[in-house]
């Protein structure tokens, strides 16, 4: 009962962060569950049903209530943040302030490895450089921004330098897969901006689940 007294003010938490860096605004109240645009009725359905079902189904793997709530937090920010990034090709300094705090909590309990974190960092952050250098220089324009790089740094601390290979092929892939797609079905030019971040989310969200299922078994 307790995991799902926690999932309701998370949820509101984050549709608020989301509403708020998407609309650019800070009036309230936000607007009403299930009304207004079609994006808000996106951003309802993660948070009001799919966030929520992710979080129970967390909360029956992770018997520690201190672990539950970082992961629950986790994958809540990085929702928001694949959220903000698809709509608005932004992802704020605040959400990934806060992942890096849980980040270094789970250090503390030592269910991350100092050193395998901080080699993430480096070098994830170091691959984002790079892509954004060599992506600018080609396109002549802003196409990988730093917030993308502080992003994968972010990843990159959570999974570690092997693991962030793998979710970082996990992201490309997708978002390859997404961007051929659009273009095949001229949802998209082929000089369209693609959110990346947002495909990074997805694939670190899927493996924060894999990572909590492992937790279980160990």
């Amino acid at each position: 009962m307790i995991y799902l007294i926690a999932i309701i003010p998370i949820s509101l938490f984050f549709r608020g962060v989301v509403h708020i860096f998407i609309d650019d605004t800070q009036k309230l109240p936000l607007p009403k569950i299930f009304r207004g645009t079609a994006r808000s009725k996106i951003i309802d359905l993660f948070f009001y049903i799919l966030f929520p079902t992710l979080s129970i189904y967390l909360a029956s793997i992770i018997g520690d209530r201190t672990l539950f709530i970082i992961y629950v937090f986790l994958v809540g920010i990085f929702i928001a943040l694949g959220l903000i990034d698809w709509y608005s090709y932004r992802l704020p300094d605040l959400l990934h302030f806060m992942a890096t705090i849980l980040i270094f909590t789970l250090i503390v309990l030592d269910e991350i490895v100092f050193m395998d974190s901080i080699i993430g960092l480096f070098i994830a952050s170091l691959v984002g450089l790079l892509i954004k250098v060599v992506s600018e220089s080609i396109l002549k324009k802003p196409a990988f921004g730093m917030g993308d790089v502080k992003l994968m740094g972010v990843i990159g601390m959570i999974t570690g330098i092997e693991n962030f290979l793998l979710v970082f092929l996990c992201g490309t892939m997708m978002a390859l897969v997404y961007s051929t797609s659009a273009l095949i079905f001229k949802k998209m030019k082929w000089y369209s901006r693609i959110p990346i971040g947002s495909f990074l989310c997805l694939a670190v969200v899927v493996f924060l689940y894999i990572n909590a299922a492992m937790l279980v078994n160990e």
